[in-house]
């Protein structure tokens, strides 16, 4: 399946036009068969988990952008997923490459959202002057976020996931029904919303439901902290994602990281904490992740060299 949706064998947009509903079916299918199967079963058989990475990456690129929602169930599973494949470790590192892979093209286009559309999310009374003016400003990615959030524009991912949760238990034990019925009603008035409120699906979601995205910069800074792995290099692209899409929280937990460490590591620790996000802009281009890789295997050779402790965020409640 990840040859079929990577191959460039066909336009898969044509589908859509003409009313094809063979990808719908596949990926429902596809879905179908994930949720049945639980996490720890997919991660721990080593080619079960490859080939389930493998079509998740791929299907992270273009397609899960392109669908016009996704239920609540299915991006669970996702997320939790990519968390949970992150820190296993062995010699075969790919599941945890590719995991990599998925959460730094998510972050990526929900960043890019954001950086987009900063001019194009505030209240209707706003004129364009005044957006223009705004955009200044040291972070695009906060000042969209917040205006998302406080004119109600978030509001059309759960009652997407609710419907499409509901649609999948009224269908069947395990079914998630993306290819016609109501689901079909379902995306077309979201697609509409989207139209008028001008936020998308996964953008929303990502906004609304924090602590994902939060778990899961978590799982990627004790990782580059505590462990000793072979890809460093792609830990660090869905670090620097993360971390940009919600400096606040990075912000709390680097603090409590620090002040959870002997009183003697502090300082050395705090400056080093400092030094991870030295000369890194609010964007994804290519020299700014180079600069933060640069930095990241920087940070990772001088915490090797003290003993740390880690800390769950969960103990002080800046994950609620």
């Amino acid at each position: 399946m990840s040859v079929s949706l990577s191959g460039k064998y066909t336009n898969f947009g044509v589908f859509k036009l003409y009313g094809d509903k063979a990808l719908d079916r596949v990926l429902d299918i596809f879905f179908q068969l994930m949720l049945a199967i639980p996490v720890a079963d997919m991660i721990a058989f080593p080619k079960l988990g490859a080939s389930f990475f493998s079509v998740i990456d791929v299907f992270a690129t273009d397609h899960m952008t392109g669908m016009p929602s996704m239920p609540q169930p299915v991006l669970e599973y996702i997320f939790r997923a990519v968390g949970e494949s992150v820190p296993l470790l062995g010699q075969d590192s790919s599941c945890s490459t590719m995991a990599c892979s998925a959460i730094d093209k998510i972050c990526s286009f929900v960043l890019n959202w954001l950086i987009k559309n900063n001019t194009r999310i505030s209240d209707s009374a706003d004129s364009a002057d005044e957006m223009l003016e705004t955009d200044e400003v040291e972070d695009p990615v906060r000042i969209a976020r917040d205006r998302l959030l406080s004119t109600g524009s978030i509001n059309g991912a759960a009652a997407a996931a609710a419907a499409a949760a509901a649609s999948a238990a009224a269908g069947g034990r395990g079914s998630v029904d993306l290819s016609g019925g109501a689901s079909s009603l379902l995306s077309k008035r979201l697609r509409e919303q989207q139209q008028q409120e001008g936020a998308h699906w996964l953008v929303e979601y990502v906004l609304r439901n924090k602590d994902v995205m939060n778990y899961l910069l978590v799982v990627l800074f004790s990782v580059v902290v505590f462990e000793n792995r072979n890809n460093h290099w792609a830990l660090s692209r869905p670090l620097l994602g993360l971390i940009l899409l919600n400096r606040d929280f990075f912000a709390e937990y680097t603090s409590l990281f620090v002040q959870a460490q002997l009183p003697d590591r502090r300082e050395p620790l705090q400056k080093l904490v400092h030094g991870l996000m030295e000369g890194i802009e609010t964007n994804l281009s290519t020299a700014n992740r180079d600069r933060f890789t640069t930095n990241t295997n920087a940070f990772r050779r001088e915490c090797s060299q003290m003993t740390l402790m880690p800390v769950s965020p969960d103990d002080s409640g800046i994950m609620s």
